[in-house]
């Protein structure tokens, strides 16, 4: 392979660039950490103008290196991804980067770009993509107002959706926006609730419970999310998470027989085993 090499870089200078491309990615089918090959592409497609595939191979060399070779090919492949305008990917590829001076106000400008990019998707109804970017500003700049403000839209348009997707007795819409909401919006329960019930009428009990752990964090003092989980957990045989559950919906409501029974059964299962 490294015979050749000269060859391909003489076919990509003399703007012979799909036969150079097609010769480095024979090499790279080979040997796909050949940090030449992989070099020398993103340098054709960088020629080429085509950036995000220029990016693409800058990052993939950054993972073969370390040190300032590392952060020159994530500089790199940050620039050419924003100069595909792919912001969002820009500002992950500059995060892994230590910062200096000139770095922060490069994600800074980039930032702006990919709040602008974020705001056009979300006027566009591009609910799902505002999401993404939003959450993607929001790693680098926690205190972004705009990425936050979009995110609280976008939670409140699945919470739209969501509710229409009940009223038509849609099953598999409620569950896919319910799983966005999980993302965009975990602490809101509507959607929480809305997988929980899902779960536990389609005799899903193991997904059921990680949903119904994260209600009783939300809502500490609700007794049925508690009886639930110990349901949940009782009908996966994992006793060790459904007695304590069962027991802190007893501290809650001590007189109720249904828990005292859950409880009881699980006990005496666990007991048997």
């Amino acid at each position: 392979v490294i015979s050749f090499f000269g060859l391909w870089s003489d076919l990509a200078y003399s703007g012979e660039t799909s036969e150079a491309v097609a010769a480095y990615r024979a090499a790279l089918d080979l040997h796909d950490d050949n940090v030449r090959a992989l070099r020398e592409l993103a340098t054709v497609h960088e020629k080429a103008g085509e950036w995000l595939l220029a990016s693409d191979c800058w990052s993939r060399l950054a993972d073969l290196v370390e040190g300032s070779a590392q952060a020159s090919h994530l500089m790199r492949a940050g620039r050419s991804a924003a100069r595909a305008e792919h912001y969002d990917l820009a500002v992950e590829l500059y995060g892994r980067v230590e910062r200096d001076e000139q770095l922060v106000k490069t994600i800074e400008s980039v930032i702006r770009k990919l709040v602008k990019s974020m705001r056009d998707d979300f006027e566009a109804e591009e609910v799902d993509e505002a999401a993404r970017k939003a959450r993607v500003v929001l790693q680098i700049d926690p205190e972004r107002e705009a990425a936050q403000s979009v995110l609280h839209k976008v939670a409140s348009s699945y919470v739209r959706q969501l509710r229409e997707a009940i009223t038509a007795d849609d099953v598999t819409r409620q569950e896919a926006i319910s799983c966005k909401m999980l993302v965009a919006a975990p602490g809101r329960t509507l959607g929480l609730k809305t997988l929980a019930r899902l779960y536990r009428k389609s005799n899903r009990y193991r997904d059921s419970i990680p949903i119904y752990e994260r209600l009783t964090e939300i809502e500490p003092n609700e007794s049925s999310h508690w009886i639930k989980l110990a349901r949940s957990c009782r009908a996966v045989r994992m006793y060790d998470r459904g007695v304590p559950a069962a027991l802190r919906a007893l501290e809650m409501k001590p007189a109720d027989p249904t828990t005292f029974s859950l409880l009881s059964d699980m006990l005496n299962r666990q007991a048997a085993n």
